[in-house]
């Protein structure tokens, strides 16, 4: 019976330890799972943390290039206008001048005719003085080339007030 009970606690004993090494075996592998979870999480965070990473990165990209993009348009605009002002200026500076040189045509051809008019009267008083003075002597063909030069600029003709004294 000693045997008996003997073989029962030994029967015991090793149900008890295949249980706790069971339960061990058990143990270590849920903890290896867990750690192998945790891991796989940490894996997919990181994954995760990379991709916004890279993707806010390209972000970046494309707002500075889009940025640039904008900025050089906006200096291309810019000097699209000032060559455009420029080119107004000289068109205005342009008219100005061709105006001004019309102008001064147009003043000069006035002068000219003036000067003109003036010459022609005062050409045609001291033609007339001429006559006035001339006439009263005039006898006998004296001074007759003088009396027509005084007649072909009046355009008149004189009479010879003294021909038949």
């Amino acid at each position: 019976m000693e045997e008996e009970q003997e073989q029962e606690e030994e029967q015991e004993q090793q149900e008890q330890e295949q249980e706790e090494e069971q339960e061990e075996e058990k143990q270590q592998q849920q903890q290896e799972q867990e750690e192998q979870e945790e891991q796989e999480l940490k894996e997919q965070e990181e994954e995760e943390q990379q991709q916004q990473q890279e993707q806010q990165q390209e972000q970046q990209q494309e707002q500075k290039e889009q940025e640039q993009k904008e900025q050089e348009q906006e200096e291309e605009e810019q000097e699209e206008e000032e060559e455009e002002q420029e080119q107004e200026q000289e068109q205005e500076q342009q008219e100005e001048q061709e105006e001004e040189e019309q102008g001064e045509e147009e003043e000069e051809k006035k002068i000219k005719k003036e000067r003109r008019k003036r010459k022609k009267k005062r050409g045609q008083s001291v033609d007339q003085a001429c006559l006035y003075i001339l006439r009263p002597l005039f006898s006998h063909g004296q001074l007759y080339v003088a009396l027509s030069r005084c007649e072909s600029n009046l355009g008149t003709r004189i009479q010879n007030v003294g021909e038949n004294d």
